[in-house]
């Protein structure tokens, strides 16, 4: 069987660190075969962000607008796209996309900085709800966006979907609990809840790229979205902890017996990685 597309379109990252090639890996890693298109180049290392330039809009769309044609029903995920030129290029593109298109909202590099120019949050809060099925911030981002300066992961998430965003999960690595990481999940008509786990350790950056790109995987092969969010954050665990031969029989949900990965009993997922609950789809 053909390994199913996915495009991922974000920052070229020199260091290896983060941007696409981090989405690429993730994406290989799930058994999907990536479409990468760059929005910019950036210089990055361990202290944050040094450098970096936008690929012109022209150039962006013509590259976005191709790998979309050629694989009409495929996800597509989107990280960096700082300047407000590129982000109106990018979505123009997308808006015309009948494939789900997983949000990264992602305002700098994990070790500090930021790309985002003085208009962009506003653009994105007035135009991007058009084309998301799902965004995945961290809590600094959902705090950003929403302007809830103190705001929890529940009160940022409301405050999304208010906004227009169906489906949300707000990740937990720069949550507060040292032991424990919690992704709380907002489906569109259900209440949200958290998938809670130990905190992993190990790689530090790229691990909002691993995450997206592994829900964006998980879609392209089938699941659905409840399913996914397990799955992505299996990906982010195996990214953060540098496992090797994952997926394995043993890190799936257990709805995913009739997709093209292996399934699992939820008491191995659970017991062994500290992930409930195990949502149907």
């Amino acid at each position: 069987m053909l390994a199913p597309p996915c495009v991922c379109a974000g920052g070229v990252d020199g260091s290896g660190g983060a941007g696409i090639g981090v989405d690429a890996a993730a994406l290989r890693r799930l058994g999907c075969a990536p479409l990468t298109v760059k929005t910019a180049w950036t210089e990055q290392d361990a202290g944050g962000l040094v450098s970096w330039a936008p690929v012109g809009p022209a150039a962006l769309a013509a590259a976005l607008r191709a790998a979309c044609a050629a694989h009409p029903a495929a996800p597509v995920k989107t990280g960096m796209i700082g300047g407000r030129a590129a982000f109106g290029a990018a979505l123009a593109t997308l808006v015309e996309h009948p494939g789900p298109v997983v949000v990264d909202p992602v305002t700098g590099p994990s070790a500090g900085g930021s790309w985002i120019e003085d208009g962009w949050r506003e653009d994105f809060l007035a135009l991007m709800p058009m084309v998301a099925a799902v965004i995945t911030p961290n809590l600094a981002e959902a705090r950003f966006l929403t302007g809830i300066e103190d705001g929890d992961a529940a009160s940022c998430l409301a405050a999304l979907q208010e906004a227009g965003f169906a489906n949300v999960i707000v990740t937990g690595g720069d949550g507060e609990d040292e032991g424990c990481c919690v992704d709380l999940v907002g489906v569109a008509g259900q209440e949200p809840y958290p998938l809670a786990g130990p905190r992993a350790t190990g790689i530090e950056r790229g691990t909002g790229c691993s995450h997206a790109s592994s829900l964006a995987g998980a879609l392209a092969l089938g699941h659905g979205l409840a399913d996914a969010a397990v799955i992505a954050r299996l990906g982010t665990v195996a990214r953060i902890e540098e496992q090797e031969g994952f997926p394995s029989a043993a890190a799936m949900p257990s709805q995913a017996a009739a997709l093209p990965v292996p399934p699992a009993g939820a008491a191995r997922l659970d017991g062994a990685m500290g992930i409930c609950p195990l949502v149907e789809s």
